[in-house]
Formats: C-alpha cells, sequence, structure tokens
C-alpha cells in the first residue's frame, strides 16, 4: 500500500481518517502517525526570495562592483542562517548547506526576516516588501 496522508480539515476528513485506520490489515505492519499540520513554505514567500536574491545581486554589483547570480547570494543567506549539514555520499561525508525548499511557512518567516534585517544591517541594501506597492 502507498502512503497516504489526510489532513483532517473537518468532520468528513476526520471519518475518512477513521475508516482509513479501521480498514488495516494486520499484515504487513502499518504505521500511523497524527501530528500537527504544517504547510510547507508558501509560493508567495518562495517568490519574495527569488525577487530579493535578483536585486541583492543588482544592488551589490551596482555599490560594489561585485555581480554574483541571484542563486549565489541565495545559497549564501542559507549559509548564514540555516547552516550545513553532512551527508555521506558513496562511503564520504560532504558539508553542503541545508535546503530551503523543505522549510514550514514559520522557517521560511524566518529566514526571510534575516535575509532582510542582514541585507539593510550589513549590505546597506533595502528590499522592497509587497506592501510597499500596495502603497504606490
Amino acid at each position: 500500500m502507498a502512503g497516504r496522508t489526510i489532513i483532517i480539515r473537518n468532520a468528513a476528513l476526520r471519518s475518512t481518517a477513521v475508516h482509513a485506520v479501521s480498514h488495516i490489515k494486520d499484515e504487513p505492519l502499518m504505521e500511523v502517525v497524527i501530528r500537527e499540520h504544517k504547510s510547507q513554505r508558501s509560493i508567495a514567500q518562495n517568490s519574495l526570495l527569488h525577487a530579493w536574491m535578483k536585486e541583492v545581486s543588482v544592488q551589490r554589483a551596482e555599490s560594489h562592483g561585485e555581480f554574483h547570480a541571484p542563486e549565489m547570494w541565495k545559497e549564501y543567506f542559507k549559509r548564514l542562517h540555516l547552516g550545513e549539514e553532512t551527508i555521506e555520499v558513496a562511503g564520504r561525508s560532504k558539508t553542503i548547506t541545508k535546503k530551503s525548499r523543505n522549510l514550514k511557512v514559520k522557517e521560511m518567516t524566518e529566514l526571510l526576516e534575516f535575509i532582510d534585517h542582514f541585507c539593510g544591517s550589513e549590505m546597506n541594501i533595502f528590499l522592497p516588501h509587497p506592501e510597499d506597492r500596495e502603497q504606490e
């Protein structure tokens, strides 16, 4: 049986979950996990991150003559805020920057807040915010 996730949003989905669990056979052994649902980072957050990385790339090139692609800036900020992890590949340890793709909404918010603060305080780059456009 393939894995199944049911996000319980209402009584009907709760009934579906109860029904699914009550029909599990004894073999093979199955695992049921119940935990609070946490959304992955939002599309808006992802779009903002990429827009900001372009902005940092452009502003840093203009102010310091130091051009790096937006993806490099993303890697830089991820390493500063998320840190690194060691993985094993073909029997060898390799240190990589932690990924942002699996961040929950709250964790992504913290990363964006870190980038916004760091850019303003350390790089003198003031990033645009979606609400800034709404006020124009």
